[in-house]
């Protein structure tokens, strides 16, 4: 009977979180013809941040669904979906292999090392040394613990004042995960959103920076005024970074796996009903980056947040100019 009732309890949550895609995609108008991946999905090749507000921008819909089948071994692009059917198993081979030489090809020879180090120049420097702190951390803990975030690198406040273990206060904001495949994955979601909020901070960085300072600070503060325990905010912090983001390209249609359009701003709001409902995780822990996100909206909305001169002076140097100018040519 338990086992009946759990089966059932958790058929009925499945039921909820669906209800939930549901109801936000068909709150949207259509497919967007320019279109973003969702949580943990690589961002379509392509799609500069200047084409996501632009309705005018190719549709990328058509094109993705191609490349799934091919990847699967179906149709490839100009070509029928049964033609490879009515040409019988002799033809197969030759058409598989000329697919297997397409695909090569679209990635132009690179190998995954060499595809990884393309993606990491591409990134703005504050997400590239984040994301590299975060493997490094990520990569001893899995070396040296067994995979098992230590507690000497988790929120302390007790530690902190009176032993005086400082390090505690930055250490939280870069455990992202344990090191698998759900880890690449989270990288690769801070990647999208917090290298998107970067970049299109290109002729002020110094901006982005009070962002994620403004960010750190108020998830410190947040988890005990809450009365949450919270030992590890690398997750807060990337739904702080989906918030902004939400809202910068408020009213966007963001594509989810090819099969639904979901509004940018629904975007946390989803992702919060996955993780409560489905992984079972205390909604306070997306909530605090939400509202985070916010109140950082809000302040900046009525110009109270600003950078300081230090910050300014430091951002104007001219080597830091040059590595934000690069990023110029995705919004002009």
């Amino acid at each position: 009977m338990k086992e009946t009732a759990g089966v059932r309890r958790r058929a009925l949550v499945v039921c909820v979180w669906l209800c939930c895609v549901v109801a936000c995609s068909c709150s949207s108008s259509g497919l967007s013809p320019s279109t973003l991946s969702g949580r943990g999905r690589r961002r379509q090749e392509g799609v500069l941040p200047s084409e996501c507000c632009s309705s005018s921008s190719p549709s990328l819909q058509s094109a993705s669904l191609p490349a799934v089948l091919r990847l699967r071994g179906g149709a490839g692009d100009g070509e029928e979906g049964d033609a490879w059917g009515d040409e019988g198993v002799d033809g197969f081979d030759d058409e598989h292999d000329d697919e297997d030489e397409e695909t090569f090809t679209d990635y132009g020879g690179q190998s995954p090392a060499e595809k990884a180090l393309d993606a990491l120049k591409k990134m703005p420097p504050i997400t590239k040394g984040y994301l590299l702190l975060s493997t490094a951390l990520c990569l001893a803990v899995y070396s040296m613990n067994d995979n098992v975030w230590p507690q000497s690198l988790k929120l302390n406040w007790q530690r902190v004042f009176r032993w005086g273990e400082l390090w505690r206060v930055v250490t939280p904001f870069f455990y992202l995960g344990s090191m698998g495949f759900s880890y690449y994955l989270n990288v690769a979601f801070v990647n999208q959103y917090m290298g998107s909020l970067e970049k299109i901070q290109y002729k002020s960085p110094e901006e982005f920076a009070v962002m994620v300072l403004f960010a750190a600070v108020f998830l410190l503060g947040a988890s005990p005024a809450m009365g949450v325990p919270n030992e590890m905010l690398g997750h807060n912090l990337a739904t702080f970074m989906l918030y902004v983001w939400s809202r910068t390209y408020e009213g966007l249609e963001v594509n989810l796996f090819n099969y639904m359009s979901v509004r940018a701003e629904y975007l946390p709001w989803l992702f919060l009903a996955q993780s409560w409902l489905l992984e079972g995780q205390n909604p306070a822990f997306e909530l605090m980056g939400i509202a985070a996100g916010w109140v950082y909206h809000w302040l900046k909305g009525r110009r109270i947040l600003r950078a300081p001169r230090f910050l300014r002076r430091l951002f104007e140097k001219e080597a830091v100019q040059r590595e934000y100018a690069r990023f110029a040519e995705e919004f002009e």
